[in-house]
């Protein structure tokens, strides 16, 4: 992709005589002959749907190497693209419901995470619920690591505070309700 405004050395504004191509090109307004030509040097046609595809792919690479898509907003790929920033504006465009539903589809398929928070309490949830069926109930001390170095205690403690302090969001309580979490309260 040819930046915005570049100009060769002699002055020719390239930017410029690309921007008209596609023009001519979304209008039908450019014979074959030239598609040609220009497909042959790399043509891009639509440079958003060529930035939007390079961010994928760098999605992708991060999920082959870390096994998930949780990207923490700074991070920047080996190659100096800024996956996490990225992300973070996606995710806020879906939010906004500024993403149509052929990229949502796209980024859901290779895992992406819309609620980077709600998926780390869920995966506090699941440690609290595989030692409610060992346990029969969630009296972990704040000091308790499940098998995996999960600090399943210190979440415990942060969900009996917010309890407590009525932070708590009502699907959460609900969620824990069913596994004990009123009796854990004793602790």
């Amino acid at each position: 992709l040819v930046p915005l405004g570049y100009e060769c050395a002699d002055g020719f504004k390239l930017d410029t005589w690309l921007r008209n191509q596609r023009t001519k090109y979304r209008t039908g307004k450019l014979s074959d002959e030239r598609i040609e030509k220009l497909e042959s040097i790399g043509m891009v046609w639509s440079p958003e749907d060529q930035r939007w595809e390079n961010a994928v792919s760098h999605a992708k690479a991060y999920y082959e190497e870390f096994g998930d898509l949780a990207i923490p907003q700074k991070y920047i790929a080996p190659d100096g693209y800024k996956l996490g920033t990225w992300l973070g504006t996606i995710r806020k465009n879906y939010r906004n419901g500024k993403l149509s539903e052929e990229k949502i589809r796209q980024l859901e398929e290779i895992g992406v995470v819309w609620d980077p928070i709600q998926q780390t309490w869920l995966h506090g949830y699941n440690h609290a619920e595989e030692y409610y069926k060992e346990h029969g109930n969630l009296r972990a001390f704040k000091e308790y690591i499940s098998g995996d170095g999960y600090r399943l205690g210190q979440w415990l403690v942060h969900q009996r505070k917010d309890y407590r302090d009525g932070q708590m969001k009502t699907e959460r309580l609900e969620m824990l309700a069913k596994i004990g979490f009123e009796e854990s309260m004793k602790v």
